[in-house]
């Protein structure tokens, strides 16, 4: 038993308690979160990425890879949202997928997933730890429109050269069953070992989506007309957590803790951490543009003296 998938399977009856010191880090981090006011949300928008790099620029994710295009949409995003006559653009920097966009048909074979030789190229280039890639799915069985979409998380542990996915339906769910037998496939990713969905997903009972059903129901009738969702939200969450206790199998029963409703105002509170810290930090680059406009023309009038 060598290889680090090998070692997980060999716990017949794992624990899953944390131990003293990543319980800390848990309650510390709920904690963090319950600081912030609920916010009223339907579904996670386009920030996620901008999240995971305002994180990493805090330090707080230091082993987590962020490629230099990752870095350069992010503040092209916030710069420029403010200043669309500042945009520019740079051929050289390196493409960085956003999300993989896989589509599973109504035979439940998944027949598309984009930029798969990107995620090798970004994976073999990747000089961290970690590289995070988030999967937009689409199950035409399950979900009528094309625009709805559910949200994974893709893990990659170059020092363990693995990968484990996190589905907040929990393990086996049917939405994303099918795509199992593609990540399970040697050459999804040559080198690296996929975890399996037990190790790393709570069971569909205790998953955050089966948690949550009614209570996330009843608050989407109420404020967003029966629509939208949270897997992004619990996916997100779940990478903040991982990426600070070493065993995934450790955050199965992390849900559990909450009933529906709490797990909903979580959500919601969590939603609001990430909003305020990113207007805060757009506020202050684009002062910090500011300024430096200020300085630039300044030094250009006293070189026309």
């Amino acid at each position: 038993m060598n290889t680090y998938v090998e070692r997980l399977n060999s716990l017949v009856t794992p624990s899953l308690s944390l131990d003293v010191e990543q319980e800390v880090l848990v309650e510390r981090f709920i904690q963090r979160v319950q600081s912030h006011a609920p916010s009223n949300i339907c579904r996670l928008e386009n920030n996620r990425i901008h999240w995971l790099v305002y994180l990493w620029e805090q330090g707080e994710f230091p082993q987590v890879c962020i490629p230099p295009f990752h870095r350069f949409h992010e503040r092209r995003h916030v710069l420029f949202k403010r200043h669309p006559e500042r945009e520019w653009s740079d051929p050289n920097v390196l493409k960085y997928i956003g999300a993989l966009d896989i589509e599973i048909g109504k035979s439940q074979r998944v027949h598309t997933i984009a930029d798969l030789t990107t995620l090798r190229t970004v994976v073999n280039q990747c000089p961290q730890r970690y590289v995070v890639v988030f999967l937009s799915i689409h199950n035409s069985k399950y979900q009528s429109s094309p625009d709805k979409r559910h949200v994974n998380i893709l893990l990659v542990d170059k020092h363990q050269h693995t990968y484990e996915r996190f589905e907040p339906g929990g393990a086996l769910s049917d939405l994303t069953t099918p795509l199992i037998k593609v990540l399970e496939r040697s050459d999804f990713l040559p080198g690296y070992e996929y975890v399996s969905d037990v190790l790393v997903c709570p069971a569909r009972v205790n998953s955050p989506q089966a948690i949550d059903d009614q209570a996330v129901q009843v608050y989407l009738k109420e404020h967003c007309n029966g629509s939208g969702g949270f897997c992004g939200i619990y996916a997100l969450i779940w990478l903040h957590l991982r990426l600070s206790v070493e065993q995934p199998r450790l955050l199965r029963t992390f849900w559990k803790r909450f009933t529906g409703t709490q797990l909903v105002d979580f959500a919601r509170r969590y939603h609001t951490w990430i909003d305020v810290s990113l207007n805060v930090r757009a506020q202050s680059v684009s002062s910090f543009l500011d300024q430096t406009n200020e300085s630039m023309q300044a030094w250009r009038r006293r070189l026309g003296q």
